[in-house]
């Protein structure tokens, strides 16, 4: 139909009561208008077009203003084609009616703003005059076009022909066709319908309709018409970016994920935008570079990265390339995948591919790599078993950053790891896997927290928890919360720690011990705190200066087992430590560089009153108030080393329904010290039976400090400690408390200064023995277990200010340990299995220990054995006892004499002093008659016939006689007492005579 010269375009002031406004231009559908009521569109259903009126359902109010326009879409329905008969006056003539419909709401757009610009604007209107020619140019080139296909195809209908071929030569002719260069489009669906041309420029409102994201500044570049990446170049559509930082809208992402608000996270609404991140993040290329360096040959990552602060929903994995840096700005994803999936992973086939081209380590590497600023939500819930596998993949990974990031609900938050290459790389593994850096990093409720395998990893600020939704009372369970096997790894400041006492066999952190280092840090809930595995070579680990909040059964921290050998009595054998398979042939190379927590511990040498520390060598040595049914072995005589530290050591006993108190006397009891326990607890034993403070404030247990579990070796000895916080110096006592039917091994209890070591400080020394008839100690005399060989110093009795005796060194001539709480009121005959014998049916000869000589009679012979080993029954020491002799037991009877305890004895000890043999002998009480001379044979190991012998006595003899020595026999000195009086003479108490020879 002809088309009537009008104005698109309508203003109204209501009056209140009309409600029906007239448009006075022609429009067929309701969708082509534009109404607003005081500039302000109503919503949809307050009005309609009905017979060429706008209607409203309610009468505007009064003296509002009404403007009604033509908005005809630019599109075209119809597919003209010569076999269908198509191509019909009615629908050309429709098509035609709205392309001057749409030319009328230009030009009256135009006209608007020539009214307001045309002064002032004349360099504009040759702008516009420029891009009219060249448009009429393209136009009139379309013409050429379409009339020959008009002609080729519709020969048939001339008139209709010559008619279209009329109207486009007005069309061209008017001048109006400039108004087809559209400049504003309200989607990216808008912009791929316009005629392009090259150098053609159109803002765009919104990649989707109506959201008012994604848009921008396209500019058409004909020579890249074919290519489109849904982004930055669609079909030739050249985004205008600013310093080259791209975000997801551009490339289609809609930003709209709503929650269900539960436990178990789900998509409410919103769509899926994993397409538009992957084409976006695909903008930057995989980096190939040379095998020296890592400045790449060729820049392939030009462009960075921001999400936006938005809500996203992701289903597929993200690729995390070199230079891929991110900027979060607040925005949030929710990674929901089908199966097991991660989020940013290394593109694996990129890096294949690229080592076809580049076969250097550089190329197999991710560099530079950031994300910041953001929060990453996966799918795991209480019991999902499929679910979002890693956040971050970091295989490979060199100076990447994840900073100011939360992650939660993944099987893994972050795993940065040496990846295994080997498939494409000729069966080598190569890549870097250097200095990354985790700052400000927030992991909640994932499996595992952050895994870290990389070298020089440094954290500052780590926050890794759990236990709402990975916990003990759900399917999905803490696995740890932290995982290092990475070198040269610092954690600077840290919060590690679950929402509650998970009851875990697993540590909150796994550490390998390659030089790691934990500082600052804060933690709370946790059985075990660190476990620790000894690496091949040198490695450490530092704990320093952190808050840990622990109960005393909790362990700070536990080797990995294997670490440490272990003997198992039920086998009676010793395992292989994992890491020396091969016993350290080799011994270049030290195993640690050390391991510490807080700053170096050091022994007190001078904390108890009879040794440095207990190792328990001399047996109960230095121990005061031992029980009568204590059962006691002494490990240095065991006929196979089952120790730890060292192969002394002691195993402790109670056999009794009652409880039972070791003391081990103090000397100088330092405030703030650290009672360090090494213990090996075998039945009804725990670090709580190391009690220090006993009875130390005012009489009272007001300051008692009982044992805490620090370190488990994984072998089945652990490290006690204890804090000394008495302020009155020699009070109070350390204790050992044997509950009932309790079992025990200790090798080591010392006091420290300065914090507790992972391993004890021994210090050798002499015992201070002054008698053979203790075992323990009682006031200022001591006793103990004792072998051949063994150097005692003696302790002098001191009586009115004088010693009361002599006092020397001895050396034990027979081994032994006396006990009152042994000999028995008959002999008792046992069957012997072999050399082993049950006690367990006698009432004292069942307290006999590992240690201890005994004599025994077997068909008719008495000989000397010694007690070397206790059999192991059930979990649990047993009475069995195997015996040690120059003879073999044969099975069959065996007597125990009433007096079967052999007591240790002890020699004074001789010294080499000037190239002589030194002797020294109490020699006080001795009569000599009057003129005469009394002589006294004196042992000297060494003295030799013909040798000089000198003597002397002190006090001093005076003038009334002399004395004088000869060596009278190999290995033994005479010495002569002459009385030169006419009376007896007697040698006074506490006189010493010492012999000498060369």
């Amino acid at each position: 139909m002809a088309v009537a010269e009008q104005t698109p375009y309508k203003e109204y002031i209501a009056n209140g009561v009309t409600n029906s406004f007239p448009l006075e231009f022609d429009c067929d559908d309701q969708d082509h208008l534009i109404v607003t009521v005081n500039d302000i569109e109503p919503e949809n259903g307050q009005w309609s077009l009905i017979n060429g009126a706008v209607v409203f359902g309610s009468a505007p109010a009064n003296q509002a203003k009404i403007i009604i326009q033509r908005n005809t879409p630019l599109e075209r329905n119809t597919d003209y084609q010569t076999y269908n008969n198509s191509f019909r006056p009615q629908p050309v003539n429709k098509d035609l009616d709205r392309i001057w419909w749409k030319l009328q709401e230009l030009w009256f757009q135009i006209t608007l703003i020539w009214a307001y610009t045309r002064s002032g604007f004349l360099n504009l209107q040759n702008q516009i005059n420029e891009l009219i020619h060249d448009t009429a140019s393209k136009v009139s080139e379309l013409w050429v076009a379409l009339n020959q296909e008009i002609t080729d195809r519709k020969t048939e209908d001339s008139k209709i022909r010559a008619w279209v071929i009329v109207l486009l030569n007005n069309i061209v002719d008017s001048g109006l066709v400039s108004a087809i260069a559209v400049s504003h489009v309200s989607s990216i669906d808008d912009l791929n319908a316009l005629i392009t041309w090259h150098g053609r420029a159109v803002h765009v409102d919104s990649y989707h309709f109506g959201l008012d994201k994604g848009g921008g500044l396209f500019i058409y570049d004909a020579t890249r018409f074919l290519e489109n990446d849904g982004g930055v170049c669609i079909n030739g559509w050249v985004r205008q970016l600013e310093n080259n930082v791209l975000n997801p809208f551009m490339f289609g992402a809609y930003g709209d994920f709503v929650p269900n608000a539960s436990e178990v996270i789900s998509r409410k609404s919103g769509h899926d935008d994993s397409e538009a991140f992957k084409k976006m993040y695909n903008m930057n290329k995989y980096t190939i570079f040379t095998n020296i360096s890592k400045l790449p040959p060729k820049n392939v990552a030009e462009y960075t990265f921001e999400w936006g602060n938005a809500m996203f929903y992701i289903e597929n994995s993200l690729p995390i390339r070199s230079y891929q840096f991110t900027d979060c700005k607040g925005g949030k994803i929710f990674f929901n995948p089908v199966g097991n999936k991660d989020l940013f992973t290394t593109p694996r086939q990129e890096m294949a591919d690229a080592y076809k081209v580049s076969t250097g380590w550089n190329t197999q590497t991710i560099c530079f790599g950031t994300f910041k600023n953001g929060v990453i939500v996966g799918n795991v819930s209480r019991t999902s078993t499929v679910h979002a596998r890693k956040c971050f993949d970091g295989g490979n990974w060199y100076k990447c950053i994840l900073e100011n990031m939360l992650i939660e609900r993944f099987a893994i938050g972050v795993h940065i790891y040496p990846l295994d290459t080997s498939a494409w790389t000729g069966g080598e593994r190569i890549g870097n896997f250097y200095e990354n850096e985790l700052n400000n990093l927030t992991v909640h409720e994932c499996i595992t927290g952050v895994i870290n395998s990389g070298n020089v990893t440094q954290a500052t600020n780590l926050t890794i928890g759990g236990g709402y939704i990975v916990g003990k009372d759900y399917t999905n369970k803490i696995n740890y919360l932290l995982m290092n096997g990475g070198a040269g790894f610092s954690c600077n400041g840290f919060n590690i720690a679950p929402s509650s006492d998970q009851g875990s066999s697993r540590a909150l952190i796994y550490d390998g011990c390659l030089g790691s280092y934990y500082s600052g840090g804060y933690t709370e809930w946790f059985n075990t705190f660190f476990e620790l595995d000894m690496q091949d070579r040198m490695g450490s680990f530092k704990l320093d200066a952190s808050h840990i909040f622990k109960y005393s059964e909790h362990c700070l921290i536990k080797f990995s087992d294997g670490c440490y050998s272990k003997f198992d009595y039920s086998t009676m054998s010793r395992s292989v430590p994992n890491r020396f398979k091969d016993g350290r042939k080799y011994n270049n190379y030290l195993n640690t560089l050390g391991f510490g927590v807080g700053s170096s511990s050091d022994l007190i040498t001078n904390f108890f009153k009879y040794c440095p520390q207990y190792d328990f060598k001399y047996g109960m040595y230095g121990v005061s108030s031992i029980p009568s049914n204590l059962i006691y072995d002494v490990k240095r005589f065991e006929e196979i080393d089952t120790g730890f530290t060292s192969k002394y050591g002691i195993r402790l006993i109670n056999p009794t329904n009652s409880e039972m108190n070791l003391y081990l006397p103090l000397n100088n009891q330092s405030t703030q010290a650290k009672l360090v326990c090494l213990y090996r607890d075998i039945k009804n034993f725990d670090f709580s039976c190391f009690k220090s403070n006993v009875l130390g404030f005012n009489g009272t247990n007001a300051r008692i400090s009982t044992g805490e579990l620090i370190v488990d070796y994984g072998n089945g000895w652990k490290l006690a400690v204890l804090e000394v916080t008495s302020e009155l110096s020699r009070n109070g006592n350390f204790s050992i408390t044997l509950p009932p039917n309790s079992q025990v091994e200790i090798e080591h209890i010392g006091a420290y200064a300065n914090g507790y070591p992972f391993m004890p400080t021994y210090v050798d020394y002499q015992p201070l023995v002054n008698t053979a008839l203790l075992e323990g100690a009682v006031n200022t005399n001591s006793g103990g277990t004792f072998d051949i060989g063994d150097i005692t110093r003696a302790i002098a009795n001191v009586a009115s200010g004088t010693i009361d005796g002599s006092v020397s060194d001895n050396v034990v001539m027979s081994g032994g340990v006396y006990s009152s709480r042994y000999p028995g009121s008959e002999n008792i005959t046992l069957t012997a299995n072999g050399n082993e014998v049950d006690l367990s049916e006698t009432l004292t000869l069942q307290r006999l220990g590992v240690g201890a000589y005994v004599d025994i009679q077997q068909s008719g012979q008495r000989k000397k054995y010694t007690v070397v080993g206790r059999k192991f029954i059930n979990n649990e020491f047993s009475k069995v006892l195997k015996f040690k002799g120059s003879v073999d037991l044969v099975s069959g009877y065996v007597v125990f004499y009433t007096d079967y305890m052999q007591k240790p004895v002890f020699r004074q000890l001789q010294y080499y002093t000037n190239n002589y043999l030194k002797r020294s002998v109490p020699y006080e009480g001795v009569v000599v008659a009057q003129n005469s001379i009394t002589t006294t044979n004196i042992s000297l190991d060494g003295a030799a016939m013909g040798g000089t012998a000198i003597v002397s006595v002190s006090p001093a003899l005076g003038s009334d006689s002399r004395v004088w020595a000869e060596v009278t026999l190999p290995n033994q000195i005479t010495v002569y007492h002459q009385n030169l009086t006419t009376n007896n003479i007697s040698t006074p108490s506490g006189m010493v005579m010492t012999v000498k020879t060369l």
